[in-house]
C-alpha cells in the first residue's frame, strides 16, 4: 500500500467513471475504444483498492486470531467452574431422585408391613371369635346333654320310688304315672319375642309346652319332665 489512504482524485476518478457507465451507450467504433479505455482505468482502481485494503484486513486478520485466543484464553477459567457447578448440580438431582424412590419404597414397605400386620390382627380376631363360639356351643351342648342325664336320673328315680310303693297300693289298685312337663327360664335374651311381654308370658310358655311337651324347644326356656303317681281303688 503507497499511501496510508487512497487518492481523492482516484475515488473521484472511480465515482466518474460508474457514472459513465451507467449510461453508456455504443453506437460506434471510436464509442467501442473509449469504453475499453474507461474499462482499463476501473481495473486499475480495483487493483489499487484491493492492494490498498490487502494490508488492514490481514492485520484484522491477526487481530481477529488474537482476540479469539484471548477470549478463549479468558472464558476457560469460567467454562471449567460452570461444567464444574452443572456436574454438581446434576449430582444433586440425582441424589434427590434416589432419595425420593428410597423414601417411596420405605413407605411401600411399611405400608405392605402395616396391611399384614392388619391382616393377622383380623385374623386373630376372627380365630377368637371362632373359638369363643365353638365354647359356647360346645357349652351349651354339654348343658343340654347334662340336662337330659338329669331329666333321665329324675325319671328313673321316680319309677324307683314307685317300685317302693307298690308293696303299699292296695290289692287291685289301679295305678297310673301321668308326666307332668315343667319348665325354667335360663336365658331370657334368647327367649322369642312372642313369648314376652314386659318379661316372660308364662301363660304363652305354659300353652306351648302343654301343647309339645318336650319337643318344646324353646330358646331361653329349659325344659324338664316329672312324674306324678295316681292311684285309684278298683271297681267293685
Amino acid at each position: 500500500m503507497p499511501d496510508s489512504t487512497l487518492q481523492p482524485e482516484v475515488t473521484q476518478l472511480a465515482t466518474a467513471l460508474v457514472e459513465y457507465a451507467d449510461e453508456l451507450i455504443i453506437n460506434t467504433p471510436v464509442d467501442l475504444e473509449y469504453a475499453q479505455d474507461r474499462r482499463g482505468e476501473l481495473a486499475a482502481f480495483i487493483s489499487t483498492t484491493k492492494e490498498w485494503f490487502s494490508d488492514p484486513k490481514k492485520k484484522a486478520h491477526d487481530a481477529h486470531k488474537v482476540l479469539c485466543d484471548r477470549e478463549k484464553e479468558t472464558l476457560a477459567p469460567a467454562q471449567n467452574a460452570m461444567t464444574l457447578i452443572d456436574g454438581a448440580m446434576q449430582a444433586h438431582v440425582v441424589r434427590e431422585q434416589r432419595k425420593r424412590v428410597e423414601e417411596a419404597r420405605r413407605l411401600e414397605a411399611e405400608r405392605q408391613k402395616a396391611e399384614a400386620a392388619a391382616l393377622a390382627a383380623q385374623k386373630a380376631e376372627d380365630e377368637a371369635l371362632h373359638k369363643d363360639e365353638m365354647d359356647r356351643i360346645i357349652a351349651e351342648t354339654e348343658t343340654e346333654a347334662a340336662d337330659e342325664v338329669l331329666q333321665t336320673a329324675e325319671t328313673m328315680q321316680a319309677q324307683k320310688e314307685i317300685s317302693n310303693l307298690a308293696p303299699v297300693v292296695a290289692p287291685h289298685a289301679e295305678v297310673s304315672i301321668k308326666p307332668t312337663i315343667s319348665w325354667e327360664l335360663v336365658d331370657i335374651d334368647k327367649v322369642p319375642r312372642n313369648l314376652l311381654r314386659c318379661e316372660v308370658d308364662r301363660n304363652a310358655v305354659n300353652r306351648l309346652v302343654r301343647a309339645k311337651g318336650m319337643d318344646a324347644n324353646i330358646p331361653g326356656i329349659r325344659t324338664k319332665e316329672s312324674a306324678s303317681i295316681r292311684t285309684r281303688r278298683p271297681r267293685l
